[in-house]
């Protein structure tokens, strides 16, 4: 009974972000999981519980961090998110 959500990570000008730290929390038990972005700007969680909700957040290195709250996830759902940095 789980999820994935990934996406792409890239700069205003389309370019895709690598090294970028995102971090998946689920807001009931307070759970993280983070990881990188990739060379191409991808990053995904796999085997995530389904359920929710979860909050996904980007640092952006700037003093600055992006944040989507809210997420809940359905059994199987692969979840696309990406972020314009």
């Amino acid at each position: 009974m789980t999820a994935s959500i990934g996406g792409s990570i890239t700069s205003e000008l389309g370019e895709p972000v690598s090294g970028i730290s995102v971090k998946l929390v689920h807001e009931p038990t307070g759970s993280a999981f983070a990881k990188s972005s990739n060379e191409t700007g991808q990053y995904q969680f796999e085997a995530v519980k389904a359920g929710g909700p979860y909050h996904l957040s980007v640092n952006t290195g700037r003093a600055s961090t992006v944040k989507v709250e809210s997420i809940n996830l359905k059994i199987d759902e692969s979840l696309t998110h990406d972020f314009v940095l």
